[in-house]
C-alpha cells in the first residue's frame, strides 16, 4: 500500500543520498527527505539514516526531520484514532533535547 511504497522510496533516497555525497556527486535536497518524512517515510527514512549512518549527526536536519515525522505518526494516530505514540529520535539517533 501507500505507506509501504513511501517508506521504500524514502529509504532508496537517503540511500541515494549516501552514495552521491560519497562520490561528490549532486546530493538530494534535504527539504525533499523532511517532505519524504512528512508524507509517512520516517520509519525506513530512519532506519536506512541509521544504518548508513547518513545525516545521523546534523542537527540542523535532524530536528525539522523529526518534527516531519512525529506530525505525520500523529496525524497518522488522529486518523486512525489511535492513542499518541511517543516517538524518541533522540535515542534512534543519539541525540538529546529533541
Amino acid at each position: 500500500g501507500y505507506l509501504g511504497a513511501v517508506n521504500v522510496w524514502s529509504a532508496g533516497v537517503v540511500v541515494q543520498d549516501k552514495r552521491s555525497a560519497m562520490m561528490g556527486e549532486w546530493r538530494v535536497p534535504e527539504r525533499r527527505l523532511i517532505e519524504l518524512a512528512l508524507a509517512g517515510g520516517w520509519v525506513c527514512g530512519s532506519i536506512a539514516m541509521a544504518v548508513s549512518h547518513h545525516k545521523t549527526q546534523k542537527g540542523s536536519f535532524l530536528a525539522p526531520y523529526a518534527a516531519a515525522s512525529a506530525a505525520n505518526a500523529g496525524l497518522t494516530a488522529v486518523v486512525l484514532r489511535l492513542p499518541p505514540v511517543r516517538l524518541s529520535f533522540a535515542v534512534l539517533f543519539g541525540l538529546s533535547g529533541l
